[in-house]
């Protein structure tokens, strides 16, 4: 059985505001003591520290890439490791524009 959504005051977009809570409560916008500051802040501290590790690890990795390519070496064996090592360096691209995303999201969301 429906029944009807009863209201005391018919909506007007002039008694609205975004700023005001629910059942005339008022809520202040970006409360500075509300733990979820805290803990979006936190996360983004461990997103840059892990992103800064994980970009210093890529970028020895893309040394090695870069040095082996100079190795004097020829076969199969040869072509399937520089293969492999094509291989990572892409995934090394694709995990560094992943990251940034990362932060780009974290940064535009939660918390100011």
């Amino acid at each position: 059985m429906n029944t009807p959504l009863v209201t005391t005051q018919p909506y007007s977009p002039q008694s609205y505001s975004p700023w005001s809570g629910l059942a005339g409560t008022t809520v202040a916008a970006f409360d500075t003591h509300c733990p979820c500051h805290a803990a979006v802040q936190s996360s983004r501290d461990l997103i840059a520290v892990a992103e800064r590790s994980t970009e210093a690890a890529l970028d020895r990795t893309a040394a090695a890439i870069a040095q082996s390519r100079d190795i004097s070496w020829q076969g199969n064996a040869a072509t399937l490791f520089r293969t492999r090592l094509e291989r990572v360096a892409c995934e090394a691209a694709v995990l560094l524009d992943d990251m940034d995303a990362t932060t780009r999201i974290s940064l535009s969301a939660g918390a100011p």
